[in-house]
């Protein structure tokens, strides 16, 4: 059996002084770490899961606050867009092209 680390042929001949396999083969290191990620993406869901219901119960709350900010800073979030339309001109081009295609297209099918 090949060492694990790839440096030689069996675990005995490692040259690394320091070496620190622990008898795990490759195929329970890949169960493991696939655990480790269902278990991560369990967590991350259900914190998406919670922000999302907040949102929900509190979606015309936060849509006032939104509108009272970009009302009491018209000329502020105004200057904003106009440096992000600038900096990003292509991506703006881009999404522009993409929306009216498929604006079109939704036309073309409805009159169909």
């Amino acid at each position: 059996m090949k060492a694990p680390c790839g440096a030689c042929a069996t675990c005995e001949q490692c040259p690394y002084d320091d070496c620190t396999w622990d008898g795990v083969s490759p195929e329970e290191w890949e169960a493991s770490k696939e655990a480790d990620a269902d278990a991560r993406h369990a967590e991350e869901s259900k914190k998406a899961a919670q922000q999302r219901a907040w949102y929900e119960a509190n979606r015309e709350k936060v849509a006032a606050q939104q509108r009272a900010y970009r009302e009491a800073n018209r000329e502020k979030v105004a200057a904003q867009q106009r440096a992000y339309r600038e900096t990003n001109r292509e991506k703006v081009a881009e999404y522009n092209r993409n929306y009216y295609k498929k604006r079109k297209k939704a036309k073309q099918c409805a009159a169909s």
